[in-house]
């Protein structure tokens, strides 16, 4: 048998590779390993809320990982504490469900998402050799209702997919977006907080929206602004929700020419870039990763901004402010930011992109290639 379609499971995207592209275990013995704990009941089938047995890493559910009676990955959700409901008043009332309360002394809202078939999760689960043939998993469910029998199954072919899902935009390393009866006049209370991502036909991957301000290391907070670059149409009731919290969930890896990013994250052989957690991100050419992550940034920045060419002199913004022995030591890399925006083909011009935007994509920049300097013995700084 070929390798599986879903052969991974990584959360939240990100410029900064370092801080974003999670791992997530995929049996109960790596999640138990890796510092993973059991927060619900402790034999499948036990909650009426959800399928499968519910484990997060340390304090923070906002990634939860449901393993079936067998121990193998069977789904994940995204978890909204009680106290940040109050606080911000998500979710409304008009999706719960979705979100269902659950948890110690109904502590906490979930929302689920399947990779197997729920009715199977706590009865017969998947065998070894169905998870090796599968992977993460065979296709996705979303939970709609309060009980796990009430789901939505999602087209895995992008060609089968139909209303009321509405396509939106492909954007590089994410996918091609595809969100839930959205309209420009819409109430965003009835947003679905899930979306769909494809790639190259195929469903690699989704996303969890939480229309306010929440505090998790998972979370992307992307602003009005940028939503039309993954939305055809976006909401006008976005513009007024401020602060926006989202994860973008990973199933998929595909590998060409080295480096393929067209989702969440990447997932190569052993060794290479490794993030805060010491986790391998990125086992591919150095070049080819600093590439990739500037011609992500490149195409987000000319998307929002409009303009078809990048000033090469906002590079030297972040290094206003530093000591001169900082800056020295900075130069090098700003060097080397410059030859890869020149092979680009991106050359100076009288636009100027000095603003917080900018300024903070490249510092973002900067602080990664900072990192594989000091993991790289700084091979990055030669020419």
């Amino acid at each position: 048998a070929g390798s599986p379609d879903w052969n991974s499971l990584r959360v939240k995207w990100g410029l900064d590779i370092f801080e974003s592209f999670y791992t997530q275990p995929r049996t109960v013995d790596e999640a138990k390993q890796q510092g993973y704990r059991l927060i619900g009941p402790d034999k499948c089938g036990a909650s009426k809320t959800y399928n499968g047995l519910a484990y997060v890493k340390g304090d923070d559910p906002t990634v939860t990982l449901l393993f079936d009676i067998n121990g193998y990955i069977a789904g994940i959700q995204t978890a909204i504490r009680l106290s940040d409901e109050q606080r911000t008043g998500f979710p409304p009332k008009s999706l719960r469900p979705p979100f269902v309360l659950d948890g110690k002394d109904n502590n906490r809202y979930v929302l689920t998402v399947y990779f197997t078939d729920p009715s199977k999760i706590c009865t017969e689960g998947r065998s070894k050799e169905q998870f090796e043939e599968e992977g993460t998993g065979e296709n996705l469910w979303i939970q709609t209702g309060s009980s796990p029998s009430e789901v939505m199954k999602v087209a895995k072919n992008q060609d089968e997919i139909s209303a009321p899902w509405v396509e939106g935009k492909c954007f590089t390393t994410m996918g091609h977006h595809y969100w839930y009866n959205t309209t420009a006049d819409m109430d965003c209370d009835e947003l679905l907080p899930v979306f769909l991502l494809y790639n190259g036909g195929r469903l690699n991957g989704f996303g969890f929206v939480s229309l306010a301000d929440m505090e998790s290391k998972y979370y992307e907070h992307p602003e009005y602004g940028i939503f039309k670059i993954f939305m055809k149409e976006v909401p006008k009731c976005l513009q007024s929700k401020g602060r926006i919290s989202t994860t973008h969930d990973r199933l998929a890896v595909q590998l060409k020419g080295g480096l393929s990013v067209d989702s969440l994250s990447v997932e190569m052989d052993t060794g290479g870039l490794r993030n805060r957690e010491s986790e391998t991100v990125l086992g591919a050419p150095l070049l080819n990763i600093i590439y990739t992550q500037l011609n992500g940034a490149l195409k987000m920045l000319q998307q929002v901004s409009g303009l078809k060419h990048m000033d090469q002199s906002v590079i030297h913004h972040p290094l206003k402010g530093l000591t001169q022995a900082a800056r020295e030591r900075n130069r090098p890399i700003v060097g080397r930011i410059r030859r890869i925006l020149t092979g680009f083909g991106i050359g100076t011009t009288e636009a100027s992109l000095q603003d917080g935007g900018m300024s903070l994509v490249v510092q973002m920049l900067l602080k990664s290639l900072r990192r594989v300097c000091r993991q790289d013995s700084g091979r990055c700084l030669r020419n």
